[in-house]
């Protein structure tokens, strides 16, 4: 028999936009079962609302998780499999206790936290952490928008905490205007330095990849975590 590649299709649903409460997403979610035969969607939220308002406090990820486990309960009888899509993870609003990105041109980001930040790491594993225990969802994703040169385009993150990291990799110190008159050169050692550059940009996510991985298996282990990308 010849094998065949079936298309992994996962829905998003918002647990906080369109669809506000449990009787609403769960009738949304039936009829596209209904109609279309989709069995698995990716329950939303935080949604990107935050940013304008400012990172979610503790309490609402536990509240959206409860709402979760009501849905995914109700779900369950007809076969659905639901996850849980953070859809505001580094741009999910500014808070004063987060360091956050810094752009090329000095100005800072007004809703995105830095992922170096080591503050910013701990409360939002912790966040995640949480939400996973109570809602124990199939599976975790995060929004595409995970990403430092979303918030920063160009050169990506200017702030202390990368341009201190950097400095100590180089061996020697680097400013803002520096970095960015060095990459302007285009020469070979130019690129070189922004690879470098680059490569600590890609540390920063890993880092905090890392970190939410080792929270969310404190509890919830068996709940594996991927990125959301078309």
């Amino acid at each position: 028999m010849k094998k065949t590649n079936l298309i992994d299709i996962i829905i998003p649903i918002s647990l906080e936009l369109d669809w506000p409460t449990e009787e609403s997403i769960v009738s949304e979610i039936l009829e596209q079962n209904r109609e279309y035969g989709f069995h698995k969607f990716a329950l939303a939220a935080p949604c990107g609302g935050w940013r304008s308002v400012g990172y979610p406090p503790r309490s609402h990820f536990e509240e959206r998780a409860k709402l979760f486990v009501k849905v995914k309960e109700k779900l369950e009888q007809f076969g659905i499999i639901c996850g849980w899509w953070i859809t505001a993870t580094i741009k999910a609003g500014a808070s004063e206790e987060f360091t956050r990105i810094v752009r090329m041109d000095g100005s800072v980001s007004p809703f995105s936290s830095c992922p170096l930040d080591p503050e910013f790491r701990k409360r939002f594993s912790q966040d995640v952490a949480l939400f996973a225990e109570i809602a124990k969802p199939a599976f975790i994703i995060t929004e595409d928008d995970y990403s430092v040169f979303a918030s920063a385009p160009g050169y990506g993150c200017f702030c202390n905490h990368h341009l201190e990291e950097f400095s100590l990799r180089q061996g020697k110190e680097y400013t803002r205007e520096a970095l960015i008159s060095e990459f302007e050169k285009k020469t070979e050692e130019a690129f070189q330095l922004l690879r470098a550059w680059r490569e600590l940009a890609k540390d920063s996510l890993v880092g905090l990849a890392k970190e939410i991985r080792t929270a969310v298996d404190k509890a919830s282990p068996e709940i594996p975590i991927g990125y959301m990308q078309s």
